[in-house]
């Protein structure tokens, strides 16, 4: 077992021992529990100190390893059309080509079959402590004071009979299975249940079908919640005017989950989605666990960094709201052929980008071969015409 295994492996351990202990000290006063959780916390500090002598480092290096010259290519290419030079996410809505990234001035629109709308990532600067402590940098000062890390907002004005809204899930979901070690799977699995207990016990989550082992239909590696999960909601009613997403008041309006997790759950369960009014959603509360500009997944209770890339193979991660229309099948899946999709798309960082011909795909161009082979026009193929005019932001 290599260094960063061990450290990975006693981390999830320590966390387990820990979270056991502070589920019963609600209800134990002995001194040799609180002697053991005190042991519990000291194991904890030392995985840290292991972790940063051991692996820190070669986490930093390999934000800093060279980049193939395509790479470097397409991110110089995306900063001459107005995409930021320090790190930042870059997505991409499907269907449709829209390309953009977060923090920009405006919300970037998008639509597809079941609505129409608008939505906006805002980000703090994980990747610079100072400057995210000066909050000197886009949307910066909403950042302090809070614990989050990101915040998504987004806008939904639906074209047909909405689903109900207990039918509707939102989260994430990759494009292949991902084959993961023994370690990272009990990893994976303290980290699903410890999201469960911030969001709730309806979250489905499903590492997806092995493809080496499942015939037929393959299910998708799939973390989603119920929309309750949401951390704020507006509803603005027909015929008015939605406020805009990156309103500096716009945290002060609707209704929040913050303190108030039952009543927020009543209300939105209440909710009665109709063709017309415009429903604005705002989600975070899972975002401390999240660093997706350096790429890292926060291990609960220890802050261990570990690359997101163990959970999800490669860039990108496909962020996803859809309701499922199963008919009468008693398939307990969420199989791709049974969804609807009223948000859908996939994104990376700046620092671990896709490759190219993964953003091609993404992008629904023509082969790299119709392009000259690779060079600038690759590259030039890979964005659509109105994004080369550096026009669209998100």
């Amino acid at each position: 077992m290599s260094g960063k295994q061990w450290c990975e492996d006693v981390a999830f351990r320590a966390s387990q021992f820990l979270t056991v202990f502070s589920e019963t000290t609600s209800f134990l006063q002995d001194r040799a529990l609180l002697r053991g959780i005190a042991q519990a916390l000291v194991v904890v500090l030392l995985v840290r100190l292991l972790w940063s002598c051991m692996c820190g480092e070669k986490e930093k290096a390999n934000h800093k390893a060279p980049r193939s010259p395509e790479a470097e290519e397409l991110g110089a290419y995306m900063r001459e059309h107005g995409f930021p030079s320090e790190p930042h996410e870059e997505a991409v809505f499907l269907p449709g080509r829209e390309l953009g990234w977060n923090n920009a001035p405006d919300p970037l629109p998008f639509e597809n079959d079941g609505c129409s709308g608008h939505f906006i990532s805002l980000h703090r600067a994980t990747y610079d402590k100072a400057l995210d402590r000066s909050g000197d940098y886009p949307y910066g000062h909403y950042f302090l004071k809070k614990s989050r890390v990101w915040e998504a907002r987004m806008q939904l004005r639906f074209k047909d009979p909405p689903p109900k809204i207990a039918d509707l899930f939102f989260g994430i979901e990759l494009d292949d299975y991902v084959h993961m070690s023994a370690g990272t799977k009990r990893t994976m699995s303290f980290f699903v249940r410890t999201l469960k207990g911030v969001v709730g016990k309806q979250v489905y989550h499903s590492p997806g079908d092995n493809p080496d082992l499942v015939s037929g239909l393959i299910e998708q590696p799939t973390f989603v919640m119920p929309v309750w999960a949401f951390d704020q909601f507006i509803v603005t009613p027909e015929g008015e005017e939605p406020p805009r997403l990156n309103d500096p008041d716009i945290e002060f309006m609707g209704s929040k989950r913050v303190k108030r997790v039952n009543e927020f759950r009543k209300e939105l369960e209440a909710l009665d989605l109709q063709v017309g009014p415009v429903y604005t959603f705002f989600f975070w509360g899972i975002s401390k666990w999240l660093d997706k500009i350096n790429w890292q997944v926060l291990i609960p209770l220890t802050s261990v960094p570990i690359s997101f890339n163990k959970f999800c193979g490669n860039p990108p991660v496909r962020v996803v709201m859809y309701t499922l229309n199963k008919g009468r099948s008693t398939e307990k899946r969420h199989l791709k052929s049974f969804k609807k999709y009223y948000l859908n798309f996939a994104f990376w960082s700046s620092l671990n980008r896709p490759s190219a011909e993964k953003v091609k795909e993404l992008m629904r161009e023509e082969s790299s071969k119709q392009h000259g082979g690779g060079g600038q026009d690759l590259i030039r193929g890979l964005l659509p015409g109105k994004m080369q005019k550096g026009k669209k932001q998100w």
